[in-house]
């Protein structure tokens, strides 16, 4: 007689090796992900310099709005001044709205559609700035 092998198995090893299999599956796709954006070339310094001053339309957090690229800045500490890799991004939008920090979906003619986690970092009545922070060191 031929025992199978899920005969010997508990109900316990069951679950636990098929947690273990589902959580490498879903952790291998999501680190391919987070490779490819890691690694992508878009998110370089010199992509920005064109457009500051520039306006962007934004989606995503907050609903839909016009931001301003007012600032590129240094990360401190400053391992090298102007580094492509890391670098903070200060946009102004218009004060008539909550201020939302999460990811939002960036378009600007001449640098084209960027995804962006941004944090409200000032407020006036007229106003507000937001910080992106690309950090691909």
């Amino acid at each position: 007689m031929v025992r199978c092998v899920a005969d010997q198995m508990s109900r316990r090893m069951f679950l636990r090796g098929s947690g273990a299999v589902a959580l490498a599956a879903v952790t291998s796709g999501s680190l391919k992900r987070l490779s490819c954006l890691a690694t992508s070339p878009s998110l370089v310094r010199s992509r920005f310099v064109p457009a500051l001053g520039g306006s962007f339309r934004t989606a995503g957090a907050g609903g839909v709005s016009t931001m301003t690229l007012v600032e590129i800045n240094d990360l401190l500490p400053v391992m090298r001044a102007q580094d492509e890799d890391r670098f903070a991004l200060v946009f102004r939008a218009a004060g008539g709205h909550r201020p939302v920090a999460g990811m939002r979906n960036f378009h600007h003619d001449a640098v084209g559609d960027v995804v962006l986690f941004v944090s409200p970092v000032g407020r006036s009545d007229t106003v507000v700035h937001y910080e992106a922070v690309v950090n691909r060191s």
